[in-house]
């Protein structure tokens, strides 16, 4: 489950994935932020400047795999 507002991302898990590697990509202008953090307490924000575009966001995790989504603003 994610949010998106006052330039965060905010990605919510139900269970402890371990540490997750984020890559979020603006892929109207190549812009690009990534992210490393611990999920133990469930939730994970990342920082970034939008802009209006479509967006890729890739998570990697420790112990469950890797999500691939896309959202636009």
């Amino acid at each position: 489950n994610g949010v998106c507002a006052n330039n965060t991302i905010q990605l919510c898990f139900a269970q402890d994935m371990g540490t997750v590697l984020i890559t979020v990509v603006n892929t109207s202008l190549g812009e690009t932020w990534y992210c490393s953090a611990e999920s133990s307490n469930g939730v994970v924000v990342i920082d970034f400047e939008p802009t209006p575009g479509n967006y890729t966001i890739t998570i990697e995790t420790q112990t469950a795999g890797t999500y691939y989504g896309e959202f636009m603003l």
